[in-house]
């Protein structure tokens, strides 16, 4: 066997190697076209096919089988992995106090665990006021202020 069938073969396995690594050390597809198209390339250089097959393979096999699961992916298993939230997410429909006013469209902060974001709402709201996230609008929180009821003693 010639030195770059030897090259070839090490080299289809390190790919095979990586993409499968990165593919099991994440929640969701991301490599594991390539790791298929790179085994293939890799089954082709074992049985001395040239280089110059072996790529153009790589690359059909991986974009094929990308074209082909990505729909299906998408439509079975992202949506359920949507239903659990991210963390920027989880803040959605909670309360917060407001630590600078938003007055005159401009916005105003608060407090979300040890990050300070920055929140705007349609109406002027004070500072220590209670507001509820109703929207994450990219970097900003949208928000309303929150009616505090006060118990009455009886």
């Amino acid at each position: 066997m010639e030195p770059l069938q030897i090259g070839l073969i090490v080299m289809w396995g390190i790919v095979f190697i990586i993409a499968l690594s990165m593919e099991l050390s994440t929640a969701s597809f991301v490599s594991i076209w390539f790791a298929l198209g790179a085994l293939v390339s890799l089954v082709l250089a074992i049985f001395n096919v040239k280089w110059f097959i072996q790529v153009p393979v790589f690359v059909v096999i991986s974009v094929v089988a990308l074209v082909i699961s990505r729909p299906i992916y998408t439509k079975y298993l992202k949506n359920k992995a949507g239903d659990n939230p991210t963390n920027a997410d989880a803040i959605v429909g909670q309360v917060y106090q407001l630590r600078t006013p938003i007055m005159n469209n401009q916005k105003g902060t608060v407090q979300v665990r040890d990050v300070i974001w920055d929140v705007v709402s349609d109406q002027p709201i004070d500072a220590g006021q209670k507001v509820k996230v109703i929207r994450i609008a990219g970097n900003r929180l949208e928000v309303e202020a929150v009616e505090i009821k006060e118990e009455k003693n009886a």
